[in-house]
Parts: C-alpha cells; sequence; structure tokens
C-alpha cells in the first residue's frame, strides 16, 4: 500500500504510512475483536467564567443546566471540561476531568503554566479502564495571541510532561483547549515530542484538491475542516465570524498507543446547539472520539516530524519572547517612576504646599494677636 502524506498544515505533524488500515477511522464504528474494548472521550470548552456578562460567561447557569443533561444521555467514559469554574475552589485552574466511576483512579498530577497575568495548570490522572492503564492529560493553555514565547513555552512543557507521566502506560489520551492551530509551531511540538496522533486528522483527512503549499490560515479554518471556536452557526460569535467562516481548530483530542494498541474508531464534532433552543452549549462547540483498544501491542506506523528543527525555531521564538519581557520590564519600571513623579508632582506637593500655607497663616495670627 502507497504511503499517504498528510499535510502539516492540516493538523498532524507526522506521515501515516498505512492509512488504509484503521478503516474505522473514515467509515463509522465497527464490532471490535473479543479482546477488544472501546473508550469514548469528549472535550468541551464550557466557558462557564463566574463573573457577570459582559466580563464573564453569558447564559451561564441555563447552558450548565442543559450541558449536564446532554452528557448524562450521552455513554461517554471520559470528559475532559475546559473553562469550567463553577466546580472548582482554585482560582488558577479552569478545567474538569470526569471519568466513570467505576474506573480505578490511581495518580492524579497537576502540570503549572507560567503565563504573564496567572499561573494555569494542566490535569494529568491514570486510572484503570476496562482492565486498560489510561492516562489523561486536558489543559486549557494560554489564549493571549501576543505570548507566543509563553504559549510555545507550555507546548514544550506539556510535551514533555506527557512523555514522562505516561511512560508505560497502556493508552495515551490528551484533551483540552489547546488554543492553538494545527499548523503552529506548538501544536506540531506536541505532536512530534510526545508522539501523539490528531484525531480530527484521521478520521477526517483533507480533500485532495486542498493546495497544501500555501501557507494561509484558510487552509485549516472553517466549519468544513473541523473549527470548534468562531462558528458562523454559533449565537455567542462575533458579528464577523457569523457572517464570514472563519472558525479556527483550536480544541483537540490526541492519542497514542502504548503496550496495548489503540484504534480510532470515529471523531466528530458534538455539543453544538442545545435542542428546542436558540443558544449553543458554549463558545465552542465539543470534540467526541471513539477509540478500540486491543490487548495486544501493534508497532505504530507512523513518522513524526523531526524534532531538530522544531526544538530550533521553538528556541527563537521563546528568546524573542524573552527579549520582550526584558524590553515589557523597563517600560514597566519607567511607568511606576513616572507614575510616582506625577502623583508626586500632583499631590505630594499640593499637600506640602497647603501645610505650608497653613503655618504660614498661624504664624501670622500669633503676630497680629
Amino acid at each position: 500500500m502507497n504511503p499517504e502524506v498528510i499535510p502539516a498544515e492540516n493538523g498532524v505533524a507526522y506521515e501515516d504510512l498505512h492509512r488504509g488500515l484503521p478503516s474505522s477511522a473514515q467509515s463509522g464504528p465497527s464490532t471490535g475483536s473479543s479482546n477488544g474494548m472501546e473508550l469514548r472521550v469528549l472535550t468541551l470548552n464550557v466557558w462557564c467564567l463566574p463573573q457577570p456578562w459582559p466580563i464573564g460567561s453569558k447564559d451561564r447557569k441555563f447552558r450548565l443546566k442543559k450541558l449536564a443533561e446532554a452528557i448524562l444521555d450521552e455513554n461517554l467514559d471520559i470528559v475532559g471540561l475546559q473553562v469550567f469554574l463553577e466546580w472548582l475552589c482554585s482560582p488558577y485552574t479552569s478545567w474538569r476531568l470526569v471519568w466513570r466511576q467505576e474506573y480505578d483512579r490511581e495518580n492524579d498530577l497537576y502540570l503549572p503554566h507560567r503565563t504573564s497575568q496567572s499561573f494555569e495548570l494542566s490535569q494529568f490522572i491514570r486510572h484503570t479502564a476496562h482492565g486498560a492503564d489510561v492516562v489523561i492529560v486536558t489543559g486549557d493553555l494560554n489564549m493571549e495571541p501576543d505570548d507566543l514565547g509563553f504559549r510555545t513555552s507550555q507546548s514544550f512543557e506539556l510535551s514533555q510532561f506527557i512523555r514522562h507521566t505516561a511512560h508505560g502506560a497502556d493508552v495515551v489520551i490528551v484533551t483540552g483547549d489547546l488554543n492553538m492551530e494545527p499548523d503552529d509551531l506548538g501544536f506540531r511540538l506536541i505532536l512530534s515530542q510526545a508522539r501523539l496522533l490528531d484525531a480530527w486528522r484521521l478520521a477526517n483527512p483533507s480533500p485532495p484538491n486542498d493546495n497544501v503549499s500555501t501557507p494561509s490560515f484558510s487552509q485549516c479554518r472553517g466549519v468544513d475542516r473541523g473549527g470548534t471556536c468562531d462558528r458562523p452557526d454559533n449565537c455567542y460569535s462575533g458579528q464577523w465570524f457569523r457572517e464570514h467562516d472563519e472558525s479556527k481548530r483550536i480544541d483537540y483530542i490526541l492519542f497514542k498507543s502504548g503496550r496495548m494498541s489503540v484504534s480510532l474508531k470515529k471523531c466528530e464534532i458534538t455539543m453544538n446547539k442545545i435542542p428546542d433552543e436558540n443558544l449553543n452549549y458554549s463558545d465552542h462547540v465539543g470534540l467526541q472520539a471513539h477509540f478500540q483498544i486491543d490487548k495486544e501491542e501493534r508497532q505504530q506506523s507512523c513518522e513524526w516530524e523531526p524534532n531538530r528543527p522544531l526544538l530550533i525555531e521553538a528556541i527563537g521564538i521563546v528568546s524573542g519572547g524573552q527579549r520582550r519581557a526584558r524590553s515589557d520590564r523597563a517600560w514597566f519600571a519607567l511607568t511606576v517612576v513616572l507614575a510616582f513623579c506625577v502623583w508626586q508632582g500632583v499631590i505630594g506637593l499640593t499637600l506640602e504646599r497647603k501645610a505650608l500655607k497653613a503655618a504660614k497663616q498661624a504664624m501670622q495670627q500669633l503676630l497680629n494677636d
């Protein structure tokens, strides 16, 4: 069978050498083998900030209620939710991992990501599902568009976190709102360093007439390309995005085989519009994947993008972020000095002048007496 190259700008930084083998990834669910087991995974950026609109999220309580009803109706094994502060006590976390109660939980770790404004965390859980040692990682990476250096460093830290914590696992699942499009360096770094596969990209290969040589974001944007944010069919999207299909694919389900073989049966968009309502579950849509796990270990037939060019490019971006941080520090220091000078000139010296004036008047009054 001839190899088929999947373009990197469409979401996969590797070459799948046997695309014809996992036919279920294109034709929908199929019956598993006698030793097989199924795993259903959902990820969704819930957009449930507790602050009042417009600072926080709109229709938060109603959407949460409908979302809970929809999740209960689905036969899901793992649910990864992001921007979900409603259930959490820590102000630095905005995600939630939910799994079936009958699964044994073995480990629970957190990876802190430093941003320019706060700390963000990625959650790691290791548990046993259907007899398989499954490692699940979910997170919500930095969304600030100007912090490319931070996002790149977060991507590298997350890839190393997955590599070391998932060692010896049977199956590895990574979900979350990564705030990166498929051709971004950070996303390619995660795929290459952690040897992960993009579920959506495997289940929805690009049309053959795509011009893969065009370095344009339009090549990986749009509803038909798996856009999960700023969709024209979402009531919470801005006016411009509702009129132009520039939706971005920034929510992902990534996976890889460990001691067991995991194959993708299907991956599809879900949790979009609330039934019988003119509202959506969130400003993002959900992504659901259905996996088949076989206990027999198989060799993965993929070649990932070389690490060295990615790391060299990442070092350059992080170095640029360092220079920007030093420049910002100088500007902040100058701003503090200017603010102090203004305060001293307008308020401090005014108070001093009034105090001297009052003392002078008191002295003159004593002389007149």
